[in-house]
């Protein structure tokens, strides 16, 4: 991940203001440990980037491995609606660190549940009803998405609807997709034009409609507008700006962009013309579970003594990519526990913005850290963004120094 300008003082200044520090060796911002409501329910007090959630009591987990995308959609939208009010289902996909290697990290109580299907007569009471998508327009499963979690519904393909309208679930459709739209723009312009004014305006989601489930929970809990722009086509593009234009300053951006030579860094680039910071996050599971779960997290880290400098070359060892919130949770986690881990002095780059979403990650890095082990920040801090194209006019806010 690049950055087209190196000066990044007043960035990082700005993101740290916006609620995670740059630099973990002593700057956590410490809302893991903040006072959380104890009756339950969402938290998002505004000097934290990411909500909080209830904390975990014990959790219904569904294996989801052999599911296919109708079932993950159906439950990932099933699991964030429930879990809004105190996380009770975990559901499982296949994952480099383990299925439920964080689960029990985390010290949670979870019982496995044979068929998913039970979840949705365990919970009937919580959901109000289905949005059906259209199979001829994948765009809409973003924005069954994006209803179900205004409306308090699962969102489903036409074929389940049988099932779903029918005993013991008896289900009525609240919104039926299907023959409304002619393309992928057209559907998210009426998702803009129709959903964006009563979503969430503290976060906005980037999922390719072919991922049933991962972080589409997380969209759901937060009640958050779901898009799939391509920054390199002018009309997508342009939609996109239209939402972010009305966002503040350091607004998290969740997901990732579409695939090719323009994804990544069209998608940057316009995130960062609006002031939002990058989050990638598209395989990220069970954050409405982690998202509730107390650990503690250090202020300071032990760090190994500066040798004494000469005239020679000096290699250093960084473990990039940290600052995907993904990567922190899958593929970091298969490295970090390598028994070799501590031969060698080894920075770790690790997003600070997961004392929000899932302190239980950080801590537990933390405190298996050994003195050759350095967690960081990556280059732009809490998240991903490019310097050059962030408005100017967004750094003098508190905290703002000048350069």
């Amino acid at each position: 991940m690049s950055l087209p300008n190196p000066s990044r003082r007043k960035m990082l200044g700005l993101l740290a203001t916006s609620g995670a520090g740059v630099a973990l060796a002593g700057a956590m911002p410490g809302t893991a440990s903040a006072a959380a409501p104890t009756t339950g329910g969402m938290w998002w007090p505004r000097e934290r980037i990411l909500p909080g959630f209830a904390e975990p009591r014990a959790l219904d987990v569904a294996d989801l491995t052999t599911a296919d995308a109708d079932e993950q959609l159906l439950f990932a939208t099933l699991q964030g609606n429930v879990n809004r009010s105190r996380p009770r289902i975990a559901l499982l996909r296949e994952s480099d660190e383990g299925a439920t290697t964080w689960l029990k990290t985390a010290g949670l109580a979870f019982r496995a549940v044979g068929d998913p299907w039970s979840l949705l007569s365990k919970y009937r009471s919580e959901i109000r009803g289905v949005i059906v998508t259209d199979p001829a327009q994948p765009a809409t499963v973003n924005l069954a998405t994006t209803l179900a979690g205004l409306r308090n519904a699962v969102a489903a393909s036409p074929d389940q609807l049988p099932k779903l309208t029918a005993a013991p679930h008896n289900l009525k459709v609240l919104d039926d997709l299907r023959d409304r739209f002619t393309d992928e723009l057209s559907a998210y312009r009426w998702a803009v034009d129709h959903l964006w004014p009563h979503a969430s305006q503290r976060l906005l989601v980037g999922l390719d409609p072919s991922v049933g489930a991962y972080l589409r929970d997380y969209a759901v809990a937060t009640r958050a507008l779901v898009l799939w722009i391509h920054a390199d086509q002018p009309d997508s593009r342009e939609l996109g700006a239209r939402v972010m234009s009305q966002m503040s300053a350091g607004s998290p951006y969740l997901g990732w962009f579409p695939s090719g030579v323009g994804g990544e860094s069209d998608g940057t680039e316009l995130t960062s013309e609006h002031g939002l910071v990058v989050l990638a996050s598209d395989w990220s599971q069970n954050l409405t579970v982690f998202g509730g779960v107390r650990a503690p997290l250090a202020r300071t880290q032990v760090t190994l003594p500066t040798p004494r400098l000469g005239n020679r070359i000096y290699v250093t060892f960084t473990m990039t990519e940290g600052d995907n919130l993904q990567y922190n949770q899958h593929r970091m986690r298969v490295l970090w526990d390598d028994p070799a881990r501590g031969a060698v002095p080894i920075n770790w780059s690790t997003n600070p913005v997961l004392a929000d979403a899932a302190p239980t990650f950080l801590s537990y890095y933390q405190r298996t850290a050994t003195r050759q082990d350095y967690l960081m920040a990556g280059p732009s801090g809490a998240g991903y963004a490019y310097p050059t194209p962030w408005p100017d006019d967004t750094f003098r806010g508190p905290g703002w120094t000048a350069p």
